[in-house]
């Protein structure tokens, strides 16, 4: 899934609609990885064997980091942005909006400049689309 993650999943527009599933069971398949590590760990220590080192684990999770944050990213906005062209406009509080947008809008800079290299352009350009649909919305919906 890691591998679809980063090479298939590139479509801003899809992330809410599509790669959700995909982004949070892997996400979900890794912290319950980390689980049992611990607990293999802690039972090799109860016998007194040396435990094993799941250095594997620990390279997808960091390979997973940058990705997950990205998609987590867009599928929250786009969800969020959804709820909020919906809901009452004196249900909305205009703050914590604008907060969210400017954390948001701070990470996709982050992003942008995280997945500047060749074999990460498609996710730049993830990254690059949410900056855009952040600003766009901001255009439309100026809080």
């Amino acid at each position: 899934i890691l591998d679809h993650i980063r090479h298939e999943c590139h479509d801003y527009t899809k992330g809410a609609s599509e790669y959700e599933v995909n982004v949070e069971y892997l996400r979900s398949a890794l912290d319950q990885g980390v689980d049992q590590v611990k607990s293999f760990r802690t039972r090799a220590s109860l016998l007194g064997l040396t435990p094993t080192d799941y250095w594997d684990l620990d390279g997808m999770i960091d390979d997973y980091a940058s990705y997950y944050k990205l998609w987590n990213t867009v599928i929250s906005f786009q969800k969020s942005q959804i709820q909020w062209q919906q809901d009452p406009m004196k249900s909305i509080n205009a703050e914590e909006v604008e907060q969210l947008l400017d954390s948001w809008f701070k990470e996709c800079y982050k992003m942008i400049k995280g997945f500047d290299s060749d074999n990460t352009r498609m996710a730049q350009k993830v990254a690059k689309d949410l900056k855009s649909g952040i600003d766009d919305f901001r255009v439309k919906f100026p809080f």
